[in-house]
């Protein structure tokens, strides 16, 4: 399994752009739609800038085929504005004990 992390610090003015730009039920479906298995936003309580991005994919194919593709770049793009610096990005493979 492959998680990838994607750390941004965001301006966003009120409550409802969070919830409308980050907690969007058509970004979860966007990663379903490109293989991905799940997506989570994590917030930051000490820091109302920060959120990190959590999408977790079978394989690490199936993540670069979707962070190299124009979906993402034009996500990306549509939140440049609101971002407070660029985005920090992470990736991980998950392996239980017997992979090991």
């Amino acid at each position: 399994m492959w998680f990838h992390l994607t750390n941004i610090r965001l301006y966003l003015p009120n409550e409802d752009t969070i919830d409308n730009t980050l907690h969007s039920q058509a970004f979860v479906d966007l990663i379903i739609e490109h293989g991905g298995r799940a997506s989570y936003v994590l917030e930051c309580p000490d820091n109302p800038t920060a959120f990190t991005f959590l999408t977790v994919w079978d394989t690490k194919a199936d993540a670069d085929d979707f962070f190299t593709s124009d979906t993402y770049h034009d996500f990306i793009q549509k939140m440049s504005p609101q971002f407070i610096a660029p985005p920090c990005e992470h990736e991980f493979e998950a392996m239980t004990a017997a992979e090991v």
